[in-house]
């Protein structure tokens, strides 16, 4: 059975344990109009239901010679002092139910915290070469992570759930903050761009890239940032996800709202022209690298708007990276 479903059907059933366990206590301190309680029987055995006066009758009374038992309904009509009993019952029984919940309700709690696993996070720090600056809004990273379960390459694989660089997740799919669009990066290049929609940082390199290879590994700057397992991935991971049911975390072949409700929350953070770096298009455009290329001066990327596609762009465009992990 898969880890997590097996963590949330425990979950249910401690959660099932309390709350069976709250509702039993309610019943048992509520549960009082079923039980017989005592009538007092005076000294010459004349029921105080009989009295002209019961309260003087009470006060006159030595000891208690004897105890007869009616129903509450009875008891209620005729005795006033039914109230207090019940009181005294109800306390009772709420002394004895905290002796019970009480300790029942740390043990779950302390299960609870002692079961909780918080979701797997990867890090980094500032890189020479790779990080966009060397100043505190750069200088730490930290990405939470996803496991894939579409058919198809990637589909068993563990990926970054945003992009490289970012620090918030998308909220929409075309969010159009810097802060969830990351990072860019130019084909075969190490050297992330950051964009906050008025400045570049830092200034553009290339305005085009001619060479006929694909991403190097030393230049991969997920490898670098994140460690030996980590890559960007192949263009037929990119495909199989793109065309991937929804249903199994995929885009089903949609637009860039499929992309934002899949497994990997994909979403529209645009691109860097090769010109100057210029951003065009964040909330409208997403297009993701992969490290195979096209030809000598374009790779292979996915890209999605109103449709979706996988394209061979120019090498020298700042587009938008998603790491993945070999196990």
């Amino acid at each position: 059975m898969d880890k997590n479903l097996e963590y949330q059907n425990s979950n249910f059933l401690i959660f099932k344990s309390i709350t069976s366990a709250i509702y039993t206590t309610l019943a048992y301190l509520t549960h009082v109009h079923q039980i017989n309680v005592p009538t007092i029987i005076s000294t010459n055995h004349s029921p105080l239901s009989k009295a002209q006066n019961p309260s003087q009758k009470i006060s006159q009374m030595p000891y208690i010679i004897n105890l007869s038992f009616v129903s509450n309904s009875e008891y209620l009509s005729s005795h006033k002092l039914v109230s207090a009993y019940m009181v005294s019952l109800f306390m009772k029984r709420l002394y004895f139910a905290v002796i019970l919940i009480i300790p029942f309700f740390i043990y779950s709690c302390s299960y609870f915290l002692s079961s909780y696993e918080p979701p797997e996070m990867v890090s980094h720090g500032y890189v020479q070469g790779v990080t966009p600056a060397n100043t505190q809004l750069f200088n730490e990273r930290s990405y939470p992570v996803v496991q894939a379960n579409w058919p198809g390459p990637g589909g068993d694989k563990v990926w970054l759930a945003v992009n490289l660089g970012a620090t918030t997740p998308p909220n929409t799919s075309i969010d159009t903050r810097p802060s969830t669009a990351g990072w860019y990066f130019q084909f075969n290049r190490k050297q992330a761009f950051y964009h906050n929609g008025q400045q570049l940082s830092p200034p553009w390199r290339a305005s085009s890239i001619n060479e006929d290879k694909k991403w190097d590994i030393a230049n991969d700057p997920c490898r670098i940032l994140l460690g030996d397992r980590w890559r960007l991935p192949l263009i037929e991971e990119l495909r199989a996800f793109r065309e991937a049911p929804a249903d199994r975390g995929g885009m089903g072949e949609g637009n860039r709202t499929a992309a934002f409700n899949s497994t990997l929350r994909l979403h529209a953070g645009g691109f860097l022209h090769s010109f100057s770096g210029d951003l065009r298009n964040r909330g409208i455009t997403g297009q993701y690298w992969a490290s195979d290329q096209f030809t000598s001066s374009n790779g292979e990327a996915l890209g999605f708007d109103d449709g979706s596609n996988t394209f061979g762009g120019n090498k020298a465009f700042g587009r938008s990276v998603r790491c993945v992990r070999d196990e």
